[in-house]
């Protein structure tokens, strides 16, 4: 800091962030796993945009025939107005802020270009002045550019190294060297699975149990202050470790919304709806970042109730329609090769169903939209079956895979659920997995879509009727508050102390 170098030693080394940026001396099991990590790059853009004439259906669109391209096109956008008050009432309003989402994969052009975020602005802004190739934007061209963020995204390795079992060799790392791996690449992105991993290597009914240091005043060590180092912090602070420090490479971003790595929260006065008086300003919580919840997240939800209980920070809002004859604010894009709706938007579950007879075959064209949907409960519940002999009880991935079940684990998502007789599930997986950005179901690798639509969601899904009641929640005041609630609560005795600007040139670790 400062321009000064200091060495510092610690008993024990936690890699909250990629260990493929950090200047780390990797022995040859670990340069073979990191090497082999692949990444999306990510680009959002909250956009202050004028109501058409037309009222606006849907609050959420996504476009799963761009996601497939994965070549840095707008392949969908979540209005944050709607999202905060409701749709009827932002279809009211002038103007609307609106996030819009862009995914580009480097690793299908040669050389892997990592485009900056100059590439990412001039190609929205080319798609938005040619509005016939964008046909499901209902905005127009003329937009207002809040902010935007561009980062490197969903760390994972290919279908053939999955086969390989290059997850369980990441795993096997953990604990060598006085070393942790907790960061998104060990298992998936989102900050559900940051909290489950840990768990996993660290509780006695987990099958590893390894063991944290014995002696609470440990010097222990946790590179990036992003939501895993965040977390893993929070849970040594609960354990009694006294002497634990958070090094993070950027400067502190307070006072710049609340920004923890791919949490990136603003608080937006305006624009707002007319029946606030200006004296009770309701402001718009937008997320360029870390969004969605869904069921599976309860555990986690419950582990962290300390910090957002206190200030109402409710983390069980949905996208509320405001229209009671309107069942969906969620608009699918139809892919080309769907018959008589292709570059249609529908909603999500005339979409879902018209997916399905797709996959079912034409034998199913005459069957009526409620035996449809029998069908698809009934491919979920298989769904739940093969998910239990690929993951078995631990849920989150099996701790020794058999090679039949990497076999299985090892194909892409679409040809998993197709082969095995639930092509009726493809649309809704389509929705619940892609609109984050872990990318298209026809390469990603089955053990990352079984690892994201958890069983948790299925059965949710069975019992609610989840075609037509949307499964995600969000936080009323994002997530960047409850990251900045737990950062005050952990360091407010000096248990943990974070470092910001701090640019680490060498670690070296007992062989």
């Amino acid at each position: 800091m400062g321009g000064l170098k200091e060495t510092q030693s610690y008993d024990l080394l936690i890699v909250a962030c990629d260990p493929r940026h950090l200047k780390l001396d990797v022995d040859a099991a670990e340069k073979a796993v990191f090497s082999a990590l692949q990444n999306f790059r990510i680009h959002c853009t909250i956009l202050e945009v004028t109501n058409p004439p037309t009222p606006v259906p849907y609050g959420i669109v996504l476009a799963p025939g761009v996601v497939e391209k994965m070549d840095g096109s707008i392949y969908g956008f979540r209005n944050e107005t709607a999202k905060q008050y409701d749709l009827v009432t932002a279809r009211g309003m002038e103007k609307n802020l609106v996030a819009v989402y862009q995914l580009y994969d480097p690793w299908k052009i040669a050389g892997n270009p990592e485009y900056p975020p100059d590439w990412f602005r001039t190609k929205l802004g080319t798609e938005l002045k040619k509005l016939p190739g964008l046909k499901w934007w209902p905005y127009g061209p003329d937009v207002n550019v809040i902010t935007d963020y561009t980062t490197d995204y969903f760390d994972h390795f290919s279908a053939e190294d999955v086969g390989k079992g290059l997850p369980w060799t990441y795993l096997d790392l953990q604990g060598q060297r006085n070393t942790y791996y907790v960061h998104a690449s060990t298992c998936f992105e989102s900050a559900l699975h940051c909290w489950q991993y840990a768990k996993m290597l660290f509780e006695p009914n987990s099958g590893l149990h390894h063991h944290l240091p014995f002696d609470p005043a440990a010097r222990i060590l946790i590179t990036g202050a992003g939501v895993s180092g965040l977390l893993f912090a929070e849970k040594l602070f609960r354990q009694g470790y006294t002497n634990v420090t958070v090094m993070e490479a950027l400067p502190d971003q307070s006072g710049r919304g609340e920004i923890y790595g791919k949490t990136q929260t603003l608080t937006l006065a305006k624009p707002r709806p007319d029946r606030f008086a200006p004296h009770a300003v309701e402001p718009t919580v937008a997320e360029l970042g870390t969004c969605y919840m869904s069921v599976a997240y309860k555990p986690m939800l419950d582990h962290l109730q300390r910090y957002y209980l206190s200030d109402g920070n409710d983390p069980n809002r949905t996208f509320m329609v405001g229209d009671p004859t309107q069942l969906d604010f969620r608009g699918m894009v139809c892919p080309d090769d769907m018959p008589g709706c292709g570059g249609k938007v529908l909603g999500f579950t005339d979409y879902v169903i018209a997916r399905a007879r797709q996959f079912l075959g034409p034998e199913y064209a005459e069957y009526t939209d409620w035996e449809i949907e029998a069908k698809i409960l009934e491919a979920a519940i298989c769904y739940l079956a093969e998910r239990g002999l690929c993951f078995g009880s631990i849920g989150l991935m099996a701790l020794d895979p058999p090679p039949d079940t990497l076999t299985v684990l090892e194909m892409n998502f679409q040809e998993f659920l197709v082969s095995k007789g639930m092509g009726a599930l493809v649309g809704v997986m389509e929705y619940s997995y892609s609109i984050q950005g872990y990318g298209p179901l026809t390469s990603i690798s089955t053990f990352y879509g079984m690892t994201w639509i958890s069983d948790a969601l299925v059965v949710e899904m069975l019992l609610e009727e989840g075609l037509k009641h949307p499964l995600i929640t969000f936080w009323s005041k994002g997530w960047g508050d409850v990251w900045a609630r737990m950062v005050d609560t952990i360091t407010q005795n000096g248990q943990v102390r974070i470092e910001y600007g701090i640019n680490i040139t060498e670690i070296n670790r007992p062989v």
